[in-house]
């Protein structure tokens, strides 16, 4: 019997060798694959519609995805899992990465350190306030919805510094201590009225000689708490939305270190460009007699002006 009619007589062998080949096809007939049949089935996997080995083969026929179906006949969904998971290299399909979750709309709570050393005394340097520029930190986080990482502020740091520069004792009603709490020992039946006529006049401008130590705080805090600190966070919620805007596919950056090569730099300019048009605005803030940072020390000139006239009044001067 020759060889040709050995082999058409034995059919297991001829399956055998069908199926032989249909194995080393597979990869071939794997890399034709259409992309958007891999996508259809991804996503019928994930719902549950391909679950099982007669889901999958009712679904890819169906589909017509004849390449997926063959390889499901001869490999199992072993390979063919094998395969979906080798599509997100194509950027279209990716599945969602290790890392961090993108948390929309997070607003960050900025902190605002501030070194106050003991007070100078001086009756010709002015108190200083001074702001460095704001820092910040974060890193890339997972959109999962969207396919993209994103930029994640984590915190802002905004360190100040005040220095109060007080008058010589004399200059005050009360010279200790130095929050007009204590004895009048200044005042007397001869001065009484300057010291009262000085202080109404100049409460929210600069002493002619009499002042109040609470004043000088409280103008240098509004400077701080009230100018600064509102320009500031004016100017960083502009710089959240607009990180929050920046974004790179997961098919363009596989890891979140990818991601933050791409991002970081992007997100540190938005912020930084932030921060200088908080500081235009502060700076160009007045301080002058009249302004908001001479209003604020009103309260401390009215409440010792109100000691002095009681002092007086007590003494029957």
């Amino acid at each position: 019997m020759s060889v040709a009619t050995k082999r058409s007589a034995d059919p297991q062998a001829a399956r055998a060798t069908r199926a032989m080949r249909a194995r080393a096809q597979d990869a071939p007939q794997a890399a034709r694959v259409a992309k958007p049949g891999i996508v259809a089935i991804a996503r019928a996997l994930a719902s549950g519609t391909g679950a099982g080995e007669a889901g999958l083969r009712r679904f890819a026929a169906s589909q017509q995805h004849q390449t997926l179906l063959t390889l499901q006949r001869t490999r199992g969904n072993t390979a063919v899992q094998r395969l979906l998971h080798r599509a997100p290299e194509d950027g279209k399909d990716a599945g969602c990465p290790a890392g961090t979750a993108w948390n929309a709309g997070k607003r960050i709570t900025p902190s605002f350190p501030l070194d106050k050393p003991p007070a100078k005394r001086s009756n010709s340097d002015p108190s200083t306030q001074h702001s460095d520029p704001p820092t910040m930190t974060g890193g890339a986080a997972a959109d999962c919805k969207g396919k993209v990482w994103r930029y994640q502020l984590q915190t802002v740091e905004s360190k100040g510094k005040i220095q109060i520069v007080y008058f010589t004792e004399s200059r005050y009603p009360a010279p200790t201590p130095a929050d007009d709490s204590g004895a009048l020992s200044n005042v007397t039946r001869g001065n009484w009225k300057t010291i009262d006529d000085d202080l109404n006049r100049n409460k929210a401008g600069i002493p002619d000689f009499w002042s109040a130590y609470r004043a000088e705080d409280l103008h240098e805090d509004y400077h701080w708490k009230v100018e600064w600190q509102g320009e500031m966070k004016k100017e960083l919620v502009k710089a959240e939305d607009e990180i929050a805007r920046l974004s790179v596919g997961f098919g363009k950056a596989a890891t979140a270190s990818d991601a933050e090569t791409e991002l970081a730099p992007k997100a540190k300019k938005a912020f930084e460009d932030a921060m200088k048009r908080a500081r235009t605005a502060y700076n160009a803030l007045g301080d002058d007699p009249g302004d908001p940072p001479f209003q604020a020390q009103v309260p401390a000139v009215e409440a010792l002006r109100k000691r002095v006239q009681e002092h007086a009044t007590k003494k029957g001067w």
